[in-house]
Protein backbone atom coordinates (compact mmCIF):
# COMPACT_ATOMS: atom_id res chain seq x y z
CA UNK A 1 0.00 0.00 0.00
CA UNK A 2 1.23 3.79 -0.94
CA UNK A 3 3.09 5.10 2.49
CA UNK A 4 0.97 8.60 1.64
CA UNK A 5 -2.82 6.53 2.02
CA UNK A 6 -1.35 4.52 4.86
CA UNK A 7 -0.31 7.83 6.68
CA UNK A 8 -4.03 9.53 5.83
CA UNK A 9 -5.84 6.09 6.93
CA UNK A 10 -3.97 6.51 10.51
CA UNK A 11 -5.08 10.45 10.70
CA UNK A 12 -8.74 9.57 9.70
CA UNK A 13 -8.75 7.14 12.63
CA UNK A 14 -7.04 9.17 15.26
CA UNK A 15 -9.02 11.97 14.03
CA UNK A 16 -12.21 10.16 14.34
CA UNK A 17 -11.15 9.06 17.66
CA UNK A 18 -10.71 12.57 18.98
CA UNK A 19 -14.15 13.85 18.06
CA UNK A 20 -15.51 10.58 19.28
CA UNK A 21 -16.32 12.23 22.82
CA UNK A 22 -18.54 15.05 20.70
CA UNK A 23 -20.73 12.08 19.96
CA UNK A 24 -21.24 10.31 22.82
CA UNK A 25 -21.67 13.03 25.18
CA UNK A 26 -23.25 15.91 23.57
CA UNK A 27 -24.79 13.78 20.28
CA UNK A 28 -26.43 17.81 19.79
CA UNK A 29 -23.47 19.14 18.83
CA UNK A 30 -23.24 16.98 15.43
CA UNK A 31 -25.76 18.63 13.56
CA UNK A 32 -23.41 21.14 11.59
CA UNK A 33 -25.59 21.53 8.29
CA UNK A 34 -29.09 22.27 7.98
CA UNK A 35 -31.59 19.56 7.90
CA UNK A 36 -35.14 19.09 5.99
CA UNK A 37 -37.47 21.62 6.30
CA UNK A 38 -34.55 24.64 6.79
CA UNK A 39 -33.67 27.22 3.65
CA UNK A 40 -31.60 25.57 1.99
CA UNK A 41 -31.83 22.41 3.46
CA UNK A 42 -30.62 19.43 2.45
CA UNK A 43 -31.49 15.42 1.96
CA UNK A 44 -31.55 13.21 5.12
CA UNK A 45 -28.97 10.82 3.70
CA UNK A 46 -26.81 13.75 2.63
CA UNK A 47 -27.01 15.43 6.56
CA UNK A 48 -26.11 12.00 7.70
CA UNK A 49 -23.27 11.71 5.43
CA UNK A 50 -22.13 15.19 6.21
CA UNK A 51 -21.63 13.92 9.93
CA UNK A 52 -19.19 11.70 9.13
CA UNK A 53 -17.07 14.57 7.26
CA UNK A 54 -15.56 16.34 10.09
CA UNK A 55 -11.68 16.94 10.95
CA UNK A 56 -10.13 17.74 14.36
CA UNK A 57 -8.19 20.80 13.50
CA UNK A 58 -5.41 21.13 16.24
CA UNK A 59 -4.18 16.95 14.58
CA UNK A 60 -3.63 18.30 11.49
CA UNK A 61 -2.00 21.57 13.28
CA UNK A 62 -0.25 19.07 15.63
CA UNK A 63 1.17 16.56 12.34
CA UNK A 64 2.17 19.98 10.17
CA UNK A 65 4.58 20.60 13.75
CA UNK A 66 6.41 16.96 13.34
CA UNK A 67 6.33 17.21 10.04
CA UNK A 68 8.66 20.29 10.02
CA UNK A 69 10.51 19.58 13.24
CA UNK A 70 10.96 15.91 12.87
CA UNK A 71 14.53 16.19 12.46
CA UNK A 72 14.92 17.63 16.11
CA UNK A 73 12.32 15.54 17.66
CA UNK A 74 13.37 11.58 18.46
CA UNK A 75 10.74 9.56 17.44
CA UNK A 76 10.13 8.08 20.33
CA UNK A 77 9.57 11.14 22.19
CA UNK A 78 6.70 12.11 19.63
CA UNK A 79 4.95 9.03 20.38
CA UNK A 80 4.89 10.30 23.76
CA UNK A 81 3.44 14.16 23.06
CA UNK A 82 1.12 12.94 20.42
CA UNK A 83 -0.06 10.09 22.95
CA UNK A 84 -0.31 12.85 25.59
CA UNK A 85 -1.90 15.37 23.34
CA UNK A 86 -4.42 12.85 22.36
CA UNK A 87 -5.59 11.78 25.70
CA UNK A 88 -5.59 14.93 27.25
CA UNK A 89 -8.01 16.26 24.29
CA UNK A 90 -10.37 13.46 24.65
CA UNK A 91 -10.74 14.04 28.59
CA UNK A 92 -10.75 17.53 28.26
CA UNK A 93 -14.05 17.41 25.78
CA UNK A 94 -15.35 14.76 27.87
CA UNK A 95 -15.05 17.79 30.36
CA UNK A 96 -16.40 20.50 28.18
CA UNK A 97 -19.60 18.61 26.70
CA UNK A 98 -20.53 17.40 30.08
CA UNK A 99 -20.96 20.60 31.32
CA UNK A 100 -22.64 22.05 28.35
CA UNK A 101 -25.11 18.82 27.92
CA UNK A 102 -25.70 19.01 32.09
CA UNK A 103 -25.55 22.70 32.88
CA UNK A 104 -26.09 24.37 29.97
CA UNK A 105 -23.26 26.56 30.21
CA UNK A 106 -20.27 27.75 29.14
CA UNK A 107 -17.39 25.99 30.96
CA UNK A 108 -14.58 27.36 32.68
CA UNK A 109 -12.35 25.12 34.10
CA UNK A 110 -11.61 27.73 36.93
CA UNK A 111 -14.83 27.90 37.88
CA UNK A 112 -15.65 24.39 37.58
CA UNK A 113 -12.56 22.67 38.94
CA UNK A 114 -14.05 21.97 42.41
CA UNK A 115 -17.51 20.54 40.96
CA UNK A 116 -15.64 18.01 38.70
CA UNK A 117 -13.62 16.79 41.55
CA UNK A 118 -16.49 16.38 43.34
CA UNK A 119 -18.33 14.67 40.45
CA UNK A 120 -14.86 12.30 40.77
CA UNK A 121 -15.84 11.82 44.83
CA UNK A 122 -19.11 10.78 44.44
CA UNK A 123 -18.00 8.33 41.69
CA UNK A 124 -15.31 7.11 43.47
CA UNK A 125 -17.01 6.59 46.45
CA UNK A 126 -20.63 5.80 45.16
CA UNK A 127 -20.03 4.26 42.06
CA UNK A 128 -16.39 1.89 42.46
CA UNK A 129 -17.05 -0.16 39.55
CA UNK A 130 -17.54 2.99 37.20
CA UNK A 131 -14.72 4.76 38.68
CA UNK A 132 -12.74 1.30 37.76
CA UNK A 133 -14.25 0.86 34.58
CA UNK A 134 -13.23 4.37 33.13
CA UNK A 135 -9.92 3.75 34.75
CA UNK A 136 -9.82 0.64 32.30
CA UNK A 137 -11.13 2.34 29.03
CA UNK A 138 -8.31 5.17 29.46
CA UNK A 139 -5.80 3.12 30.06
CA UNK A 140 -7.16 1.51 27.24
CA UNK A 141 -7.49 4.62 25.18
CA UNK A 142 -3.71 5.42 25.94
CA UNK A 143 -2.37 1.88 24.66
CA UNK A 144 -4.61 2.61 21.44
CA UNK A 145 -3.08 6.24 20.57
CA UNK A 146 0.70 5.04 21.83
CA UNK A 147 -0.02 2.20 19.39
CA UNK A 148 -1.41 4.23 16.51
CA UNK A 149 0.93 7.20 17.21
CA UNK A 150 3.84 5.03 17.19
CA UNK A 151 2.65 3.98 12.98
CA UNK A 152 1.55 7.08 11.98
CA UNK A 153 4.61 9.05 12.95
CA UNK A 154 6.36 6.07 12.23
CA UNK A 155 5.47 6.83 8.32
CA UNK A 156 5.66 10.32 8.96
CA UNK A 157 9.41 10.38 10.05
CA UNK A 158 10.26 8.45 6.82
CA UNK A 159 9.19 11.01 4.49
CA UNK A 160 8.17 8.78 1.75
CA UNK A 161 4.21 10.88 2.07
CA UNK A 162 3.20 12.62 -1.16
CA UNK A 163 3.65 16.19 -1.09
CA UNK A 164 0.11 17.01 -1.50
CA UNK A 165 -0.70 15.57 2.21
CA UNK A 166 1.06 18.01 4.20
CA UNK A 167 -0.41 20.59 1.53
CA UNK A 168 -3.61 19.25 3.01
CA UNK A 169 -3.47 19.16 6.29
CA UNK A 170 -2.13 22.91 6.16
CA UNK A 171 -5.26 23.84 4.03
CA UNK A 172 -7.81 22.25 6.97
CA UNK A 173 -5.39 24.25 9.51
CA UNK A 174 -5.66 27.48 7.87
CA UNK A 175 -9.59 27.49 7.17
CA UNK A 176 -9.40 27.66 11.00
CA UNK A 177 -8.33 31.17 10.30
CA UNK A 178 -11.24 32.24 8.10
CA UNK A 179 -13.52 33.44 10.62
CA UNK A 180 -10.75 35.25 12.79
CA UNK A 181 -9.42 37.23 9.40
CA UNK A 182 -13.27 37.76 8.14
CA UNK A 183 -14.62 38.44 11.50
CA UNK A 184 -17.72 36.09 11.35
CA UNK A 185 -18.78 32.35 11.78
CA UNK A 186 -17.78 29.85 9.43
CA UNK A 187 -17.33 26.13 8.78
CA UNK A 188 -14.47 25.79 11.50
CA UNK A 189 -13.87 26.98 15.25
CA UNK A 190 -16.89 25.44 17.04
CA UNK A 191 -17.28 21.69 17.69
CA UNK A 192 -20.64 21.09 15.86
CA UNK A 193 -18.95 22.80 12.73
CA UNK A 194 -17.11 20.85 10.33
CA UNK A 195 -13.55 21.42 11.23
CA UNK A 196 -13.33 21.21 15.09
CA UNK A 197 -10.80 23.23 16.94
CA UNK A 198 -10.15 22.44 20.17
CA UNK A 199 -7.46 25.11 20.81
CA UNK A 200 -10.34 27.99 20.51
CA UNK A 201 -12.14 26.40 23.10
CA UNK A 202 -9.33 26.23 25.14
CA UNK A 203 -8.17 29.72 24.64
CA UNK A 204 -11.78 30.95 24.93
CA UNK A 205 -11.83 28.79 28.70
CA UNK A 206 -8.00 30.77 29.10
CA UNK A 207 -9.48 33.90 28.89
CA UNK A 208 -13.04 33.33 30.71
CA UNK A 209 -10.74 31.65 33.48
CA UNK A 210 -8.14 34.87 34.35
CA UNK A 211 -11.28 36.85 33.97
CA UNK A 212 -12.83 35.16 37.18
CA UNK A 213 -9.51 35.27 39.01
CA UNK A 214 -9.48 38.79 38.97
CA UNK A 215 -12.96 39.13 40.65
CA UNK A 216 -12.69 36.27 43.09
CA UNK A 217 -9.28 37.92 43.83
CA UNK A 218 -10.94 40.74 44.35
CA UNK A 219 -13.94 39.73 46.41
CA UNK A 220 -11.30 37.87 48.60
CA UNK A 221 -9.06 40.57 49.44
CA UNK A 222 -12.00 43.51 49.61
CA UNK A 223 -14.83 41.06 51.50
CA UNK A 224 -18.25 41.53 50.78
CA UNK A 225 -19.27 44.46 52.83
CA UNK A 226 -19.91 47.18 50.52
CA UNK A 227 -22.47 44.39 49.04
CA UNK A 228 -24.29 44.15 51.54
CA UNK A 229 -28.21 45.07 51.35
CA UNK A 230 -29.42 44.10 55.09
CA UNK A 231 -28.55 43.57 58.55
CA UNK A 232 -29.31 41.54 61.33
CA UNK A 233 -32.50 43.69 62.21
CA UNK A 234 -35.01 40.43 61.84
CA UNK A 235 -37.61 40.03 64.27
CA UNK A 236 -41.13 38.17 64.17
CA UNK A 237 -44.07 37.59 65.93
CA UNK A 238 -46.50 35.20 65.92
CA UNK A 239 -44.20 33.11 63.95
CA UNK A 240 -45.41 30.43 61.49
CA UNK A 241 -44.04 27.10 60.95
CA UNK A 242 -41.71 27.49 57.35
CA UNK A 243 -41.49 24.41 55.19
CA UNK A 244 -38.81 25.38 52.51
CA UNK A 245 -39.32 22.87 49.59
CA UNK A 246 -37.26 22.45 46.84
CA UNK A 247 -38.06 19.97 44.20
CA UNK A 248 -35.37 18.73 42.08
CA UNK A 249 -36.08 19.52 38.16
CA UNK A 250 -39.34 20.73 39.02
CA UNK A 251 -39.10 23.56 35.84
CA UNK A 252 -41.05 25.27 33.56
CA UNK A 253 -41.15 22.07 31.40
CA UNK A 254 -44.38 21.02 32.51
CA UNK A 255 -46.26 23.95 30.65
CA UNK A 256 -45.06 22.35 27.78
CA UNK A 257 -47.05 20.17 25.14
CA UNK A 258 -46.07 17.07 26.22
CA UNK A 259 -46.91 18.01 30.15
CA UNK A 260 -49.09 20.63 30.42
CA UNK A 261 -52.06 18.45 30.03
CA UNK A 262 -51.49 16.04 32.83
CA UNK A 263 -49.78 18.94 34.72
CA UNK A 264 -52.84 21.02 34.55
CA UNK A 265 -54.92 18.60 35.80
CA UNK A 266 -52.86 17.67 38.59
CA UNK A 267 -52.44 20.96 39.84
CA UNK A 268 -55.87 22.27 39.62
CA UNK A 269 -57.20 19.59 41.32
CA UNK A 270 -54.29 19.71 44.15
CA UNK A 271 -55.81 23.46 44.28
CA UNK A 272 -59.06 22.47 44.71
CA UNK A 273 -58.63 20.30 47.76
CA UNK A 274 -56.30 22.21 49.25
CA UNK A 275 -58.70 25.08 49.20
CA UNK A 276 -61.94 23.02 50.70
CA UNK A 277 -59.36 22.54 53.66
CA UNK A 278 -58.87 26.71 54.06
CA UNK A 279 -55.35 27.09 52.64
CA UNK A 280 -54.52 30.29 50.18
CA UNK A 281 -51.92 29.78 47.83
CA UNK A 282 -49.79 32.25 45.32
CA UNK A 283 -47.76 30.93 42.03
CA UNK A 284 -45.12 32.36 39.75
CA UNK A 285 -42.36 31.57 37.58
CA UNK A 286 -38.76 31.97 39.03
CA UNK A 287 -35.75 32.54 37.03
CA UNK A 288 -32.92 30.12 37.95
CA UNK A 289 -29.16 30.72 38.38
CA UNK A 290 -28.30 27.62 36.42
CA UNK A 291 -29.95 25.05 33.88
CA UNK A 292 -30.05 21.36 34.35
CA UNK A 293 -28.11 21.05 37.57
CA UNK A 294 -26.29 22.74 40.10
CA UNK A 295 -28.96 22.17 42.37
CA UNK A 296 -27.12 23.67 45.48
CA UNK A 297 -25.95 26.60 43.90
CA UNK A 298 -30.06 27.38 42.73
CA UNK A 299 -30.82 27.13 46.56
CA UNK A 300 -28.24 28.87 48.27
CA UNK A 301 -28.96 32.07 45.66
CA UNK A 302 -32.61 31.78 46.82
CA UNK A 303 -31.05 32.02 50.60
CA UNK A 304 -28.70 34.60 50.39
CA UNK A 305 -30.12 36.97 47.89
CA UNK A 306 -27.14 36.20 45.81
CA UNK A 307 -26.57 35.22 42.10
CA UNK A 308 -24.63 32.21 42.19
CA UNK A 309 -23.63 30.71 38.64
CA UNK A 310 -20.62 28.77 39.54
CA UNK A 311 -18.91 26.38 41.93
CA UNK A 312 -15.96 28.55 43.12
CA UNK A 313 -18.62 31.65 44.10
CA UNK A 314 -20.69 29.09 45.64
CA UNK A 315 -17.67 27.84 48.02
CA UNK A 316 -17.35 31.94 48.91
CA UNK A 317 -20.45 31.49 50.47
CA UNK A 318 -19.88 28.00 51.92
CA UNK A 319 -16.95 28.47 53.38
CA UNK A 320 -17.46 29.17 56.86
CA UNK A 321 -13.68 29.83 57.66
CA UNK A 322 -13.67 32.97 55.23
CA UNK A 323 -16.68 34.04 56.32
CA UNK A 324 -17.57 35.77 52.99
CA UNK A 325 -21.53 36.71 52.61
CA UNK A 326 -23.43 39.33 51.37
CA UNK A 327 -26.46 38.78 53.43
CA UNK A 328 -27.22 36.89 56.31
CA UNK A 329 -29.01 33.73 54.79
CA UNK A 330 -32.90 33.56 55.14
CA UNK A 331 -32.48 30.86 57.55
CA UNK A 332 -29.85 32.77 59.63
CA UNK A 333 -32.19 35.42 59.62
CA UNK A 334 -35.39 33.06 61.30
CA UNK A 335 -33.08 31.44 63.63
CA UNK A 336 -31.85 35.09 65.15
CA UNK A 337 -35.35 35.11 65.23
CA UNK A 338 -35.90 32.73 67.19
CA UNK A 339 -36.61 29.47 64.51
CA UNK A 340 -35.39 26.11 65.17
CA UNK A 341 -33.76 25.23 61.72
CA UNK A 342 -33.80 21.50 60.22
CA UNK A 343 -32.22 20.09 57.34
CA UNK A 344 -33.24 16.83 55.91
CA UNK A 345 -30.14 15.13 53.83
CA UNK A 346 -31.13 11.47 53.38
CA UNK A 347 -29.07 10.82 50.54
CA UNK A 348 -26.82 7.78 51.17
CA UNK A 349 -24.26 5.62 49.37
CA UNK A 350 -21.43 7.80 50.02
CA UNK A 351 -20.20 6.18 53.55
CA UNK A 352 -16.66 6.63 52.68
CA UNK A 353 -16.72 10.12 51.31
CA UNK A 354 -15.59 11.89 54.09
CA UNK A 355 -18.55 15.45 54.55
CA UNK A 356 -17.83 18.58 56.47
CA UNK A 357 -21.67 18.63 58.02
CA UNK A 358 -20.27 21.26 60.00
CA UNK A 359 -20.02 23.53 57.30
CA UNK A 360 -23.32 22.71 56.14
CA UNK A 361 -24.48 23.17 59.14
CA UNK A 362 -23.15 26.71 59.27
CA UNK A 363 -24.04 27.27 55.81
CA UNK A 364 -27.69 26.30 56.90
CA UNK A 365 -28.27 27.90 60.22
CA UNK A 366 -29.30 24.22 60.87
CA UNK A 367 -29.53 22.79 64.31
CA UNK A 368 -30.01 19.41 63.39
CA UNK A 369 -29.36 17.59 60.40
CA UNK A 370 -31.30 14.55 59.42
CA UNK A 371 -29.49 12.03 57.31
CA UNK A 372 -29.72 8.71 56.79
CA UNK A 373 -28.80 7.21 59.14
CA UNK A 374 -31.21 9.15 61.37
CA UNK A 375 -34.56 8.30 59.49
CA UNK A 376 -33.92 4.64 60.70
CA UNK A 377 -35.06 3.36 57.47
CA UNK A 378 -35.04 -0.42 56.34
CA UNK A 379 -36.68 -0.44 53.04
CA UNK A 380 -36.16 -0.34 49.79
CA UNK A 381 -33.59 1.89 47.57
CA UNK A 382 -34.39 4.40 44.99
CA UNK A 383 -32.44 6.72 43.49
CA UNK A 384 -30.27 8.22 40.43
CA UNK A 385 -27.76 9.55 41.96
CA UNK A 386 -26.94 7.69 45.24
CA UNK A 387 -29.85 5.71 46.81
CA UNK A 388 -32.17 7.28 49.25
CA UNK A 389 -35.84 6.05 50.81
CA UNK A 390 -38.87 7.23 49.06
CA UNK A 391 -38.64 11.22 49.34
CA UNK A 392 -42.58 11.03 50.97
CA UNK A 393 -41.08 8.73 53.95
CA UNK A 394 -38.14 11.04 54.29
CA UNK A 395 -40.44 13.84 54.63
CA UNK A 396 -42.76 12.89 57.45
CA UNK A 397 -40.12 10.50 59.20
CA UNK A 398 -38.99 13.85 59.57
CA UNK A 399 -41.80 15.63 60.46
CA UNK A 400 -42.62 12.98 63.01
CA UNK A 401 -39.46 14.03 65.07
CA UNK A 402 -39.43 17.91 65.31
CA UNK A 403 -43.79 18.57 64.76
CA UNK A 404 -43.91 18.40 68.65
CA UNK A 405 -40.83 20.66 69.41
CA UNK A 406 -41.75 24.27 72.02
CA UNK A 407 -40.00 26.64 68.61
CA UNK A 408 -40.99 27.70 65.48
CA UNK A 409 -39.09 25.73 63.23
CA UNK A 410 -38.40 25.67 59.58
CA UNK A 411 -37.19 22.54 57.78
CA UNK A 412 -35.59 22.56 54.27
CA UNK A 413 -35.08 19.92 52.01
CA UNK A 414 -34.17 19.83 48.29
CA UNK A 415 -36.21 16.31 47.33
CA UNK A 416 -33.96 13.35 45.72
CA UNK A 417 -36.62 10.64 43.26
CA UNK A 418 -37.01 13.20 40.90
CA UNK A 419 -32.75 13.79 40.26
CA UNK A 420 -32.58 12.36 36.60
CA UNK A 421 -32.40 9.70 35.37
CA UNK A 422 -35.70 9.81 37.29
CA UNK A 423 -35.95 6.45 39.29
CA UNK A 424 -39.09 7.54 41.23
CA UNK A 425 -41.74 5.36 43.12
CA UNK A 426 -44.74 6.17 41.47
CA UNK A 427 -47.39 6.48 44.07
CA UNK A 428 -47.64 7.91 47.34
CA UNK A 429 -48.44 5.35 50.72
CA UNK A 430 -51.46 6.04 52.84
CA UNK A 431 -49.68 4.66 55.49
CA UNK A 432 -45.99 5.92 54.61
CA UNK A 433 -45.16 3.31 57.42
CA UNK A 434 -45.19 0.57 55.14
CA UNK A 435 -42.49 1.73 53.39
CA UNK A 436 -40.19 0.87 56.31
CA UNK A 437 -39.69 -2.40 55.40
CA UNK A 438 -37.16 -4.36 53.44
CA UNK A 439 -40.19 -7.19 52.35
CA UNK A 440 -42.22 -4.53 51.14
CA UNK A 441 -42.10 -3.58 47.58
CA UNK A 442 -43.50 -0.29 45.24
CA UNK A 443 -43.63 0.32 42.06
CA UNK A 444 -40.45 2.27 40.68
CA UNK A 445 -39.86 4.61 37.46
CA UNK A 446 -36.81 4.75 35.86
CA UNK A 447 -35.96 7.48 32.73
CA UNK A 448 -39.39 8.74 32.77
CA UNK A 449 -39.47 12.34 33.35
CA UNK A 450 -43.39 13.34 34.24
CA UNK A 451 -43.70 9.86 36.87
CA UNK A 452 -41.00 11.24 38.99
CA UNK A 453 -42.19 14.93 38.64
CA UNK A 454 -46.41 13.54 39.37
CA UNK A 455 -44.77 11.85 42.58
CA UNK A 456 -43.00 14.83 43.75
CA UNK A 457 -46.27 16.95 43.29
CA UNK A 458 -48.70 14.29 44.97
CA UNK A 459 -46.77 13.33 47.54
CA UNK A 460 -46.03 16.82 49.11
CA UNK A 461 -49.57 17.79 48.77
CA UNK A 462 -50.67 15.26 50.39
CA UNK A 463 -47.99 16.14 53.23
CA UNK A 464 -49.83 19.21 53.56
CA UNK A 465 -53.35 17.67 53.19
CA UNK A 466 -52.95 15.33 55.67
CA UNK A 467 -50.36 16.80 58.38
CA UNK A 468 -50.48 20.48 58.36
CA UNK A 469 -52.46 23.35 59.69
CA UNK A 470 -53.22 26.86 60.87
CA UNK A 471 -49.41 27.63 61.74
CA UNK A 472 -47.68 26.67 58.88
CA UNK A 473 -46.30 27.93 56.15
CA UNK A 474 -44.96 26.05 52.87
CA UNK A 475 -42.63 27.49 50.22
CA UNK A 476 -42.36 25.27 47.13
CA UNK A 477 -40.00 25.78 44.28
CA UNK A 478 -38.06 24.04 41.80
CA UNK A 479 -34.28 24.25 41.62
CA UNK A 480 -33.87 24.13 38.09
CA UNK A 481 -35.08 23.03 34.50
CA UNK A 482 -34.46 19.29 34.24
CA UNK A 483 -31.15 17.77 32.56
CA UNK A 484 -31.29 15.83 29.02
CA UNK A 485 -34.78 17.26 28.33
CA UNK A 486 -34.27 20.75 28.29
CA UNK A 487 -31.50 23.51 26.46
CA UNK A 488 -30.97 26.62 27.11
CA UNK A 489 -33.87 27.39 24.37
CA UNK A 490 -36.47 26.05 26.93
CA UNK A 491 -35.43 28.73 29.67
CA UNK A 492 -34.02 28.72 32.89
CA UNK A 493 -37.62 29.64 34.91
CA UNK A 494 -38.52 26.75 37.49
CA UNK A 495 -42.80 27.04 39.24
CA UNK A 496 -42.97 28.19 42.70
CA UNK A 497 -45.58 28.13 45.26
CA UNK A 498 -46.77 30.01 48.54
CA UNK A 499 -49.05 28.16 50.75
CA UNK A 500 -50.65 29.25 53.88
CA UNK A 501 -53.63 29.47 55.72
CA UNK A 502 -53.22 33.39 56.34
CA UNK A 503 -54.86 34.96 53.50
CA UNK A 504 -53.30 38.66 54.07
CA UNK A 505 -50.33 37.19 54.07
CA UNK A 506 -50.95 35.24 50.37
CA UNK A 507 -52.01 38.90 49.05
CA UNK A 508 -48.65 40.58 49.68
CA UNK A 509 -47.61 38.46 46.67
CA UNK A 510 -49.42 39.95 44.07
CA UNK A 511 -47.77 43.57 44.28
CA UNK A 512 -44.27 41.37 42.80
CA UNK A 513 -46.42 39.09 39.96
CA UNK A 514 -47.98 36.35 41.65
CA UNK A 515 -50.81 34.59 40.86
CA UNK A 516 -53.54 33.42 43.05
CA UNK A 517 -53.47 29.45 43.05
CA UNK A 518 -50.91 26.53 41.82
CA UNK A 519 -51.29 27.42 38.16
CA UNK A 520 -49.53 30.08 36.30
CA UNK A 521 -51.41 31.55 33.84
CA UNK A 522 -49.29 34.59 32.82
CA UNK A 523 -45.36 33.49 31.94
CA UNK A 524 -43.95 36.36 30.86
CA UNK A 525 -43.30 39.82 32.36
CA UNK A 526 -44.18 38.78 35.74
CA UNK A 527 -40.99 36.04 36.66
CA UNK A 528 -39.23 36.81 39.43
CA UNK A 529 -35.59 34.93 40.10
CA UNK A 530 -34.15 32.76 42.76
CA UNK A 531 -32.50 35.60 44.24
CA UNK A 532 -34.78 38.29 43.91
CA UNK A 533 -36.98 35.97 45.74
CA UNK A 534 -34.99 36.20 49.01
CA UNK A 535 -36.25 39.86 49.47
CA UNK A 536 -39.74 39.19 48.79
CA UNK A 537 -40.64 36.60 51.34
CA UNK A 538 -37.98 38.41 53.91
CA UNK A 539 -40.19 41.74 52.78
CA UNK A 540 -43.59 40.20 53.13
CA UNK A 541 -42.86 38.08 56.19
CA UNK A 542 -41.73 40.94 58.07
CA UNK A 543 -44.97 42.82 56.62
CA UNK A 544 -47.09 40.69 57.90
CA UNK A 545 -45.41 39.26 60.96
CA UNK A 546 -42.73 41.90 62.05
CA UNK A 547 -42.19 43.59 64.91
CA UNK A 548 -42.18 47.66 64.81
CA UNK A 549 -37.78 47.58 65.20
CA UNK A 550 -37.72 44.88 62.22
CA UNK A 551 -35.91 46.78 59.43
CA UNK A 552 -37.41 47.74 55.86
CA UNK A 553 -36.17 45.05 53.24
CA UNK A 554 -35.18 46.18 49.95
CA UNK A 555 -35.93 44.32 46.89
CA UNK A 556 -33.35 43.45 44.50
CA UNK A 557 -34.93 41.63 41.75
CA UNK A 558 -31.74 40.54 40.42
CA UNK A 559 -29.95 40.02 43.77
CA UNK A 560 -26.48 40.66 44.42
CA UNK A 561 -24.10 40.17 41.61
CA UNK A 562 -20.68 39.01 42.82
CA UNK A 563 -19.42 38.44 39.53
Amino acid sequence: MDPTIKIILFFLLINYLLILPIYLVNPSNINFLPGKGMKGGISRKASTLSKIIKFFGDLAGFTLLFILFKSFIPLQLGIIILTIFCMASIIYQVYYHAIKRLYNKQPVSLLDYKLVILAFRIVYHGYFIYFCLTLLVTTGLSFLFYFLSSYYLGYIYQGNYHFSFPIGLAFIYALGFVPLLLKRRGITGHHNKRISYLSYIIMTDIVQSLKMKKSLEKIRNNGLENYNSITNKIKLKNQPNIFFLFIESYGKVVYDTSYKENYEQLIRQSEKELKELGWQMCSNLSKAPRMGGGSWMCYASFLYGTLIQDESFFRLIMNSEENIEANISILHALKNSGYKNYLLNPLTGFQNMQINWQEIADFFAADKIFKFSDLEYKGKLVGAIGRQPPDQFSLLQTYEKIKNGEKPFTLFFETLNSHATWESPTSIEKNWKLLNNENYDFPVSTKKFWPAMQYQINFIMDFIKRNLGENDMVVIIGDHQPPLITNSKSGYETPIHILSKNNSFINLFSEFGFEKGLWVSEKENKNVTHQGMYYILLKNLIKEYGEKESEEIPYLKNGITLQ
